[in-house]
């Protein structure tokens, strides 16, 4: 007669220990799986970009070196534009202004891309939940080295120039 008030003792022990290792499982997997604002307060901003280049869902948010949310969705509009609906922290929007501005950067030299926030006028309210920001046209890759590409010939006209003149210096000296 006592075993059964045990085995009913043990099966909601095991029951309850099988819930809670679910739950945790659960939590562990939203919080990597990018859904690190799962549990915290967010607001809804978007902005509408011509190439977003390789950004995706869940990618970071960040202002001011500081991340504050992440990329909830990247939507075709067609005609090349794409929007991008961000979530920020409920208790980092004070800082983003209604006319601050967003790009699509790297983080790092071949790191994910991100999204930065950035600028915004003194005075200028506030951003709402379902506010689009303006957006800016990142530096791509292509222009970049089309910079550096001008930079080397530049610096390469520069020292052949220094190296003649390094070289008629001594003879105009001796005479």
């Amino acid at each position: 007669m006592k075993a059964k008030p045990v085995q009913k003792k043990r099966s909601v022990v095991v029951g309850a220990f099988i819930f809670f290792a679910v739950l945790i499982l659960l939590l562990a997997v939203l919080t990597l799986g990018g859904h690190k604002y799962f549990f915290d307060r967010t607001i809804t901003l978007s902005a509408v970009f011509n190439d977003v280049t390789g950004l995706q869902k869940a990618n970071n948010i960040w202002y001011s070196g500081v991340k504050i949310g992440t990329v909830d969705k990247v939507k075709v509009l067609g005609q090349s534009k794409v929007e991008v609906i961000m979530k920020i922290q409920t208790s980092l929007k004070d800082f983003i202004l209604k006319d601050a501005k967003a790009k699509i950067g790297s983080d790092g030299l071949i790191g994910n891309r991100i999204v930065i926030i950035y600028g915004g006028t003194p005075g200028m309210p506030v951003v709402q939940s379902g506010d689009r920001l303006q957006t800016a046209a990142p530096l791509n890759s292509a222009e970049m080295m089309n910079t550096l590409d001008e930079s080397n010939k530049n610096l390469s006209a520069i020292t052949s120039d220094f190296k003649i003149v390094a070289n008629v210096w001594p003879v105009a000296k001796e005479q």
